[in-house]
């Protein structure tokens, strides 16, 4: 016996009327293809602050703590 197989809908997840809200949003939607992509650039733009900042505090800090 075989079942009938349940269709398959992918949607895409992306709301279509959200606008960039911020200056940098806008600034990056400047360069990106497609405003799906704004996702992995906060992402990377976060990642890159928190690196940045962690580098800082290693290298700031006094010796006898290291």
């Amino acid at each position: 016996m075989m079942h009938d197989a349940q269709p398959v809908v992918v949607t895409d997840p992306f709301p279509r009327d959200v606008a960039p809200r911020s200056l940098l949003e806008r600034a990056c939607m400047h360069w990106l293809r497609d405003g799906r992509d704004l996702v992995f650039c906060r992402l990377t733009l976060r990642a890159t602050v928190t690196l940045v900042l962690c580098a800082v505090v290693v290298l700031a800090a006094p010796p006898w703590l290291a």
